[in-house]
This record gives C-alpha cells, sequence and structure tokens, in this order.
C-alpha cells in the first residue's frame, strides 16, 4: 500500500535528520532523512537550520525512498531512515572538510582552466 502524506504531521529539522511522518491508510508511520542523505540532494554539507529547506525541495524524492523501504519492510525501531544510499547518486561526493566545502565544484574550476588555456593558446602563449 503506498505511504501519503500525513496532514497536519509537521517535519522536525534535528542534529542527525528530519523527521517527518507518512500515513498507510490509518497508520501513522514515523520516519527520518538523515543529514548526510540531505546533504547529498543538497551536494553540500548542511546546517541544521538549511536540512528543512532541502527536505521540501527534494521531497517528493525522498517521500519515494521512504515508500520504497515501507513497502520492503525496512524499519528500524518502527521508523523508515532514508540514508544517501536511498537516493539517486549526487555528481560529486560531499566534501571532508570546511575548505573543500567553500570551494567552487570541480566541474566549474575544470572548466575553468580549460578556458584560460584556450584563450593563453588565442593569444600565442604556452598554457
Amino acid at each position: 500500500m503506498p505511504l501519503t502524506r500525513g496532514r497536519g504531521f509537521r517535519p522536525l529539522a534535528q542534529g542527525e535528520g528530519v523527521y517527518f511522518a507518512l500515513v498507510d491508510r490509518t497508520r501513522i508511520v514515523r520516519c527520518i532523512v538523515t543529514r548526510d542523505a540531505l546533504g547529498q540532494l543538497a551536494n553540500r554539507p548542511l546546517t541544521i537550520a538549511h536540512q528543512e529547506s532541502v527536505f521540501w525541495t527534494h521531497y517528493d524524492e525522498i517521500e519515494s525512498a521512504a515508500g520504497r523501504k515501507y513497502d520492503a519492510g525496512e524499519k528500524t525501531y518502527g521508523m523508515v531512515t532514508v540514508a544517501p544510499a536511498d537516493l539517486a547518486q549526487s555528481a560529486e561526493p560531499l566534501p571532508t572538510n570546511v575548505n573543500d566545502a567553500l570551494a567552487p565544484p570541480r566541474a566549474l574550476t575544470a572548466g575553468i582552466a580549460r578556458i584560460v588555456s584556450a584563450l593563453g593558446r588565442a593569444r600565442g602563449r604556452p598554457s
């Protein structure tokens, strides 16, 4: 049976992720999407303050993953946990430190390097 959105159940952002509820007919199904899973969706580490906005931006994907896990009977202590592996893989792995998190994405820096190199060759300078 597919899970549906529970009316009146507001998500709650905590240090470990965002807790939310879905409904299976008349049964409330407690769920959490982990902070790491939300970070994967956002392609960056998140503070608690930013988790809820990412949650709402990707709610359909999160809800689908929770539904698949619920249908497969994958609950821990009566709760469905949506982890990074349950979601589509992000384009880049999450940074492991703050300096990497603040750096521009690798694809952007690689593109800039190609443009600078091409401009140097067009002007007759070695790259």
